[in-house]
């Protein structure tokens, strides 16, 4: 008996050691993941909109519009903050390129007569990523903090430009979708090339 309960508290201390404890923030890829299970298993499709298939172009277009300010608030404060010049360039274009989506992305929406709000307030998760950036000090821990999000927020990206042009809805995002598409996967290539 006394071998049984040591080995069932052996088993149990084992199993949390890979567990993550309740205050840990969860990364955009493991929110993704776990809501395409719940979604799985409910049957449903009422997956995050930031990071899964976008039911309605408007929904498409609110969180393409809210990528592009995350990236353009967090590259130019990366700009700044970092003292890697890989990373600086990298920001730099990261500035460069999601002005000109921003751009794009207000075309197609009007080409689609769709009204999206011209700086749309960010999301819950994107302000505590901007907060996170905010806090880090200057040099490597903050750019070791934003390269972290930028993958994470690329691939986000890129799940959310995918999904939407594989679908029928709204003909010029459609099209914006499929043209952006292959961009991201080129900044979240050169995203893992950093630190």
């Amino acid at each position: 008996m006394r071998t049984f309960l040591l080995t069932t508290a052996a088993t149990l201390a084992l199993a949390g050691c890979g567990s993550k404890t309740d205050n840990a923030e969860p990364t955009i890829n493991e929110l993704a993941t776990s809501q395409a299970t719940q979604d799985e298993r409910a049957g449903e499709n009422n997956a995050d909109p930031s990071v899964m298939a976008a039911a309605t172009a408007e929904t498409f277009a609110l969180n393409a519009a809210m990528s592009d300010m995350y990236e353009l608030t967090s590259s130019k404060m990366a700009v700044e903050k970092s003292i890697n010049p890989a990373i600086q360039k990298f920001a730099q274009e990261m500035v460069d390129a999601h002005s000109q989506t921003t751009r794009a992305l207000k075309a197609a929406t009007a080409r689609d007569n769709i009204s999206v709000a011209p700086r749309p307030e960010l999301d819950a998760k994107r302000k505590a990523m901007l907060a996170a950036l905010e806090a880090a000090p200057p040099g490597p821990k903050f750019d070791a903090v934003y390269v972290q999000q930028q993958r994470e927020a690329h691939t986000a990206t890129l799940t959310l430009m995918e999904s939407f042009a594989s679908s029928n809805d709204a003909p010029a995002l459609k099209a914006f979708a499929t043209e952006t598409a292959p961009k991201v996967a080129a900044h979240l290539a050169m995203a893992k090339t950093l630190g």
